[in-house]
Order: C-alpha cells, then sequence, then structure tokens
C-alpha cells in the first residue's frame, strides 16, 4: 500500500499506467447539512493493480495533482 503524495506521484502514475488491469475504489464520509438533507464527502480514492494499491487523500488530490509532471 502506497499513500500518493506531491513527493511520489509521477512514480506512482507511471507504475499504474504500465498495470494490464486497475481497480478504482472511493470512501467517503457523511456530513449533515440540516436536519434532513446529508451528503458525502469525498475521503479517499484507492487505484489498485494486481501487485500494489495507491491511496489518495481526497482533500489533497488536486494540489498532489498539479504538482504531477506525468499529470500535466
Amino acid at each position: 500500500m502506497v499513500w500518493v503524495n506531491r513527493h511520489n506521484i509521477d512514480d506512482c502514475l507511471e507504475e499504474m499506467c504500465q498495470a494490464d488491469i486497475i481497480g478504482i475504489d472511493t470512501e467517503s464520509t457523511v456530513a449533515r447539512t440540516t436536519l434532513d438533507t446529508n451528503y458525502s464527502l469525498l475521503a479517499t480514492v484507492q487505484i489498485a493493480t494486481p501487485t500494489k494499491v495507491f491511496i489518495y487523500d481526497a482533500k489533497d488530490l488536486k494540489k498532489v495533482h498539479t504538482q504531477s509532471k506525468i499529470a500535466k
């Protein structure tokens, strides 16, 4: 399992792109806006190859992605 951050995003993206198959999963939390209304907040994005799982903290995903040389 690898936590993806601004220091390792390019290596992680390169490894993910070389995989024949990937799986994607998300985790979210529920926030209450009123007494009757709930909405989900994305917490993590998980991308798995056959050999490794990459986990992105969703709050930092845009910041991490914009620092990638490959993603641009």
